[in-house]
């Protein structure tokens, strides 16, 4: 028997989470192949994390070509609990980095 934990977070309590994308800022290397491209895909940008948050990269909602990445900032829903204020915090740590 196969057991599925479709549970919000590892302890069972209620998580969020939230992904932060824009459209407007573009990371390009034309040097850069398809391939490396959709490797690239979720990676750390320089770095750039902190508790409950991570600043990465995606292909955006339509294949933007070789070489070219949306930043995003996602906020970890299975660390961060409803009620908590942990969302809060990661976001306004998330908010530091992007101003840094």
């Amino acid at each position: 028997m196969t057991v599925f934990n479709d549970g919000p977070s590892v302890t069972g309590d209620t998580g969020i989470g939230a992904e932060f994308e824009t459209p407007l800022i573009n990371f390009q290397n034309s040097a850069c192949s398809l391939i490396n491209t959709f490797a690239a895909k979720r990676m750390t940008v320089q770095s750039r994390s902190g508790t409950n948050f991570v600043l990465s990269v995606d292909t955006g909602s339509t294949e933007l070509g070789a070489g070219k990445l949306n930043p995003e900032y996602i906020l970890d829903d299975a660390s961060i609990k409803v009620g908590d204020g942990s969302a809060a915090a990661a976001s306004a740590a998330a908010t530091d980095s992007m101003i840094d």
